[in-house]
């Protein structure tokens, strides 16, 4: 039998946007070269990859603070930024960037 592999927890950025009542979650994922973007709320989420290793399992999103006020004023805010940093599950906190 084939043991599935455990989603993993991936650091994003809460993002609030003009849509009542629809604030975001937000990361750069490096296997799509593109930001993905989900309803806010920690928790496992189906990627928007078409391929790469989180199409089969998804991931955990973890909110790591607000997304940074010095990329909202460039272009609209979502641009690339940083590697995806994914998240220590013991500790809670970003691992070393990827």
């Amino acid at each position: 039998m084939k043991t599935q592999t455990p989603a993993p927890t991936v650091a994003c950025y809460f993002l609030p946007v003009d849509l009542p009542n629809q604030p975001l979650y937000v990361f750069w994922c490096p296997f799509c070269d593109k930001w993905h973007s989900h309803g806010a709320g920690e928790g496992h989420r189906t990627a928007h990859c078409i391929s790469g290793p989180f199409r089969d399992t998804g991931y955990n999103l973890k909110c790591i603070g607000m997304f940074p006020a010095h990329l909202e004023k460039k272009s609209g805010g979502l641009r690339k930024v940083s590697r995806l940093r994914l998240v220590n599950d013991e500790t809670g906190r970003p691992t070393a960037k990827r």
